[in-house]
């Protein structure tokens, strides 16, 4: 009997043209359905089937129906979920926000990151923010293209950073960028998306 979660494997690892490491897409096809429950706590909202349960559909033509979406904004509703969640644990005063600063190195300890160097856009000056733990989610290095999607701060300095520390450095050539960002050379190059050509036809 094929599983869900053999499903989701399967078809991610054959989207990903069997480049993709199995290790880690056996790992997401496990939490996957964790992700999904967290992400409809925050609010994200999902499309419905008419009974209430999450509706799921193909993509990038696998075999089965597997994947939640919101609409044709999926992304967009993940980000504006997650930044809710972010903005009540703000109100609560559990996390204090830096915005317009840049992190301009890691600070390392004994072989650990402990925490970063950060420079205020407005004021120009610099600040020490000490952590247990360091995570960097930078949102990848998309504006190396000359047109991207990408937001303006994903220009790969941060990423430098870490690397230059020791960070370890995977598939450095997979980044993500929108098809519509490609200009088109001749009648013969649609500007839509698959999924908008079927939804236009």
């Amino acid at each position: 009997m094929v599983t869900a979660f053999y499903r989701l494997f399967y078809d991610t690892i054959k989207g990903g043209d069997y480049r993709a490491r199995e290790s880690n897409v056996y790992r997401l096809s496990e939490v996957s359905n964790n992700i999904i429950d967290q992400c409809v706590a925050q609010g994200v909202p999902f499309a419905r089937e008419y009974g209430g349960s999450l509706e799921n559909r193909s993509l990038a033509a696998p075999r089965f129906r597997v994947r939640s979406f919101a609409r044709g904004q999926t992304g967009k509703q993940l980000l504006l979920g997650s930044y809710g969640a972010l903005s009540r644990q703000i109100k609560l005063g559990t996390v204090k926000l830096y915005d317009r600063h840049e992190m301009m190195d890691v600070v390392i300890i004994d072989g650990k990151a402990r925490g970063i160097i950060a420079r205020d856009l407005i004021t120009g000056k610099l600040e020490r923010h000490f952590g247990h733990a360091v995570v960097i989610a930078t949102g990848g290095y998309g504006m190396v293209f000359y047109l991207s999607t990408n937001a303006m701060g994903s220009n790969t300095s941060a990423i430098w950073q870490i690397f230059k520390k020791g960070a370890y450095f995977a598939n450095p050539v997979f980044t993500q960028i929108h098809p519509t960002c490609i200009p088109v050379h001749g009648d013969y190059q649609s500007k839509l998306t698959p999924d908008e050509r079927k939804s236009a036809q």
